[in-house]
């Protein structure tokens, strides 16, 4: 399933960022999450539920707007 999320803040040294849904039946509208895996040419990022009200704690996430990118490049 796909749900719809805006990036409210994000720490990128921990890779965990606080999302707002859109789109979605969650019972709590904002969660934070650990990122597993990104993508961030198609903006399409995997997550894993570190707080969040659901039984299922991998979800699949289309981001609306990009999230800032990191000034540091090492």
């Amino acid at each position: 399933m796909i749900y719809t999320f805006v990036a409210l803040s994000c720490n990128f040294d921990a890779l965990i960022y606080t999302f707002v849904a859109l789109s979605c039946n969650f019972n709590a509208l904002i969660c934070t999450f650990v990122a597993s895996s990104c993508n961030f040419d198609a903006l399409i990022y995997t997550f894993v539920a570190s707080t969040c009200n659901k039984v299922a704690l991998i979800y699949t996430f289309v981001v609306l707007q990009q999230l800032p990118e990191n000034p540091v490049e090492t």
